[in-house]
């Protein structure tokens, strides 16, 4: 039986962006990095290909090819490697977003610039799949067993049900390097954090965070843990936010990881970063990162909690 392909590039992040238009394809077969294939819940929705760099993207090809399929979607954004094996593949149906790398496709599918990636993905599952109903926003939806763990590791650190668990994601908070990006200085972070007293800090260190966390871990005088995203995954993660007061963080796989989990978040953004997707999310945008100051942040995540306190 035919199935679609979908291939995503990029991370964690990228692969929740994505993951709605793969519920809507059903028994679609994903390509994607390793640490992206998660998200997808590919037990019930499909099938999952790890994309290895190097000599393993031969290897995605050469499963491609062997497929029975007539669609390929490549999601934004794509990157050259997910572009040739689309072109490539031998399946002649293939669909993507129209911009000047669209070379590869036979359908492009045109997009209002500013949409956020999840509503302008929603644009091609409405091209593939006419009248469906909209997708909705990317969901993590951790077992209850997952649940459970946590609670009896908070309670064997001595926080009860009602003691207040904030999370902070000081550097980028990826499960991979993503190169270097501007970042709120940790010492600012540390006043934020402090302005909310928490029961319990639990600081989130992704690939290349060490420098941050340290110097965030300086300047409070809290309880604190340390998460390594290398060490669990997505849904744990979510399971976390979902336990937690207020996830704040920058545009990476973490935050976006702690929105689909249902988890109020906020997100502090430079020019052209992302926010997360969901009703629970809020962000501050700002035109310099680095030079805003803790006072904003600080009225931006009381002014969050208030009305989630108020819903």
């Amino acid at each position: 039986m035919a199935r679609p392909v979908v291939i995503v590039s990029g991370s964690v992040r990228e692969a929740l962006f994505a993951q709605p238009l793969v519920r809507t394809l059903e028994g679609a077969s994903v390509f994607a990095p390793r640490q992206s294939l998660d998200v997808f819940h590919l037990h019930t929705v499909g099938h999952g290909f790890a994309i290895r760099p190097g000599v393993g993207l031969l290897g995605a090809w050469r499963r491609l090819r062997t497929l029975p399929a007539t669609l390929v979607v490549v999601p934004p954004p794509v990157a050259a490697a997910t572009v040739a094996l689309a072109y490539l593949s031998g399946i002649q149906r293939r669909v993507g977003m129209a911009s000047r790398g669209d070379w590869w496709t036979t359908e492009s599918v045109p997009v209002a610039d500013g949409l956020h990636p999840v509503d302008a993905i929603a644009r091609l599952a409405a091209r593939i799949v006419p009248g469906v109903e909209p997708p909705g926003g990317p969901r993590l939806e951790p077992a209850r067993v997952r649940r459970e763990r946590l609670e009896a590791r908070l309670q064997a650190a001595g926080i009860g049900a009602h003691d207040r668990v904030l999370v902070a994601i000081p550097g980028g908070g990826d499960w991979v390097h993503r190169g270097p990006r501007t970042r709120w200085p940790a010492e600012r972070f540390a006043v934020l954090v402090n302005q909310l007293r928490p029961d319990l800090l639990v600081v989130v260190r992704g690939v290349g965070d060490e420098r941050p966390v340290r110097e965030l871990l300086a300047g409070v005088p809290l309880r604190t843990a340390v998460v390594d995203l290398g060490a669990i995954l997505p849904e744990d993660l979510a399971t976390l936010a979902q336990r937690s007061l207020l996830v704040i963080g920058h545009d990476g796989d973490a935050l976006h990881a702690a929105a689909a989990g249902g988890g109020r978040s906020l997100a502090l953004l430079g020019p052209g970063e992302v926010a997360p997707y969901g009703p629970n999310s809020a962000a501050v945008r700002v035109a310099a990162l680095e030079k805003m100051p803790a006072r904003e942040a600080v009225e931006a995540a009381h002014r969050h909690l208030g009305l989630a306190a108020h819903a």
